[in-house]
């Protein structure tokens, strides 16, 4: 070890370096596990258990879509509201939609 009055000036940045090399302990990088509010982890496997057993069911899928789709539409037609907001939502469903059904690359 040198002693402090003979110790070389670093720059800020490579001090950091120094002691992040000197260092013993691991560095914490990320948030710590114990802030999440959830386990989203989890609720990623509890979706997929149940949405993986349904790949085969193409028809079935797609008819559950637009019947949740139709009951929407009832509800805000029952309701008499919210029209701007169902039109915003269909516009971006529909775009969903295209970009699922279009090409990732578009091949010449």
């Amino acid at each position: 070890q040198v002693p402090a009055e003979n110790a070389v000036k670093l720059p800020q940045s490579e001090a950091i370096m120094e002691a992040i090399i000197r260092s013993s302990k691991p560095l914490p990088i990320g948030p710590a596990d114990d802030t999440e509010l959830c386990d989203w982890k989890r609720i990623d496997r509890i979706i997929l258990q149940f949405s993986d057993p349904l790949v085969p069911w193409l028809r079935c899928r797609w008819l559950f879509f637009l019947l949740l789709e139709l009951a929407f539409a009832w509800r805000i037609y029952a309701l008499e509201r919210h029209y701007f907001a169902v039109y915003v939502l269909a516009i971006y469903v529909l775009n969903q939609v295209l970009l699922f059904l279009s090409p990732a690359t578009e091949d010449d």
